[in-house]
């Protein structure tokens, strides 16, 4: 194996629907513009690159299991990176969204 090249060994079993080559531009990335705690840089990355997709079908007790599980966690309102994962719509939105008045 030479200097630019790289073997892996193992990979984690959240990452084993995931296509080594789609994560590996990421994961240097981080690597590369980490100054500090490059650990939590590279789970993070893991960790997205592992989640659930826009447009992916879940069974119904898929999605409760997420819903629970999303109620536990210590940050639940942004990814990793900091994106938001959710939003709070209001009763009045979602009633002027169907064309009806909310009381």
């Amino acid at each position: 194996m030479s200097d630019t090249s790289l073997k892996f060994k193992k990979i984690p079993l959240i990452l084993s629907h995931v296509k080594t080559y789609d994560i590996l531009p990421d994961l240097l990335k981080n690597l590369h513009d980490a100054k500090t705690d490059i650990a939590t840089k590279i789970l993070a990355t893991i960790a997205c690159h592992a989640s659930i997709k826009a447009g992916q079908e879940l069974t119904l007790w898929q999605m409760e299991d997420v819903i629970k599980r999303w109620q536990t966690t210590k940050q639940p309102y942004t990814c990793p990176h900091g994106r938001p994962i959710s939003k709070k719509i209001s009763k009045k939105e979602v009633a002027s969204y169907f064309l009806r008045v909310c009381d």
